[in-house]
């Protein structure tokens, strides 16, 4: 079944960030660099794939600019990236199949993408 609103989001991020938190990886990243609060982010989390998705407007956050801010703390490195993929894609495939799935899963390989390009120019920048 595919995805079809907030509820099944709220889902594949709670499946996805079980996936992620259970890595040693990882878990310094949401542990100690920036300590995530499952239960205010997950909903943030929604808004921004909930507006990506289906065009609701209800993010307001800059994620690249979140992610910046946590690389000059903590460099994250192509692996990581390899890794939030390979969770986020598992979390959308347990859960469901069809377009907005796919949709979801490509957008999610761009996000990714341009990010490391922005965090690769930063660092370049100094």
């Amino acid at each position: 079944m595919d995805i079809e609103g907030r509820a099944d989001l709220l889902r594949i991020m709670e499946r996805f960030y079980e996936l992620m938190l259970a890595d040693e990886e990882l878990l310094p990243i949401f542990t100690e660099v920036a300590p995530v609060h499952l239960e205010e982010h997950l909903p943030l989390l929604a808004d921004f794939w909930e507006g990506i998705l289906f065009g609701a407007g209800n993010y307001r956050n800059n994620p690249i600019a979140i992610h910046l801010n946590i690389n000059r703390r903590y460099p994250l490195t192509q692996r990581h990236f390899e890794l939030w993929l390979h969770y986020f894609n598992q979390a959308v495939d347990e859960l469901h199949t069809g377009e907005v799935a796919h949709l979801m899963q490509t957008r999610a390989l761009s996000i990714a993408t341009v990010m490391q390009i922005k965090m690769a120019q930063a660092d370049a920048a100094g």
